[in-house]
């Protein structure tokens, strides 16, 4: 395993192809958004771990610490699980696989939800990277290696994947913006405070059902989706009119 940074971990045999997955993703959100000054601003570092922190909380995890620091100009932030290492260590068979991914992509999706036309779409792309290219090998698992039905599965897996964590966070919208308000005020958080922010966030009692695409309604990222999708040319459209 390559530690991509304190809770992202990629397969030796796959960290070739991460590699190769995030500069696609990095060169497209540089089309699709020309870069801002300040675009990685403090309001925005702290929405993200708090939606971290949330879906930790959800998934029956213990929030260790939380915060947003500057480095070179612009404004970054971290989490960490109470957890026996540093990373969430999950075999891809599991279950607690897809906890995991939708731990990983709740600080994009949180900005997504809560940034409006602020959203940076070069936000959180490790951790979409990572689970784009993750979620494969899990539904392969589930299929026992059944490539058929591994791509037949992909949308509405990915798709109900999404809507977990939209859901989560629209529900918790408030215990969200209570984190972000402390981290913006001071800096950090530890697992004291962190336990009492996230308390009303009652943790899943078993793992989400599968859902069929047409069942739900998912937030749409760009960059999520094959540059083909249809919703592309109308989410830019509306970027455009808002500013």
């Amino acid at each position: 395993m390559v530690k991509v940074n304190d809770y992202l971990n990629v397969p030796d045999a796959l960290m070739q192809s991460y590699r190769g997955l995030l500069n696609e993703l990095w060169q497209e959100a540089n089309d699709l958004q020309p870069w801002q000054p300040d675009e990685f601003d403090q309001r925005s570092a702290a929405i993200h771990e708090a939606s971290h922190c949330v879906v930790v909380a959800r998934e029956g995890y213990t929030p260790k610490d939380a915060r947003v620091f500057q480095s070179d100009g612009i404004w970054l932030g971290d989490f960490h699980i109470d957890w026996p290492e540093a990373t969430m260590r999950h075999d891809v068979g599991s279950p607690e696989f897809f906890a995991h991914l939708r731990i990983i992509l709740a600080g994009r999706r949180g900005e997504l939800l809560f940034l409006g036309d602020k959203f940076c779409l070069r936000a959180g792309l490790d951790e979409l990277t990572y689970a784009l290219m993750m979620i494969m090998p899990a539904i392969m698992a589930q299929t026992d290696g059944d490539r058929k039905a591994c791509h037949e599965l992909y949308g509405s897996t990915w798709e109900t994947l999404l809507a977990d964590i939209d859901e989560t966070l629209f529900s918790h919208r408030q215990t969200v913006m209570a984190i972000a308000k402390k981290l913006t005020q001071k800096g950090s958080l530890r697992s004291r405070k962190l336990s009492q922010l996230v308390a009303p966030v009652q943790p899943r009692s078993a793992q989400p059902p599968l859902r069929m695409p047409d069942e739900l309604h998912v937030a749409y990222d760009p960059l999520a989706y094959p540059a083909s999708d249809s919703r592309r040319a109308g989410f830019m459209r509306n970027r455009s009119r808002l500013r």
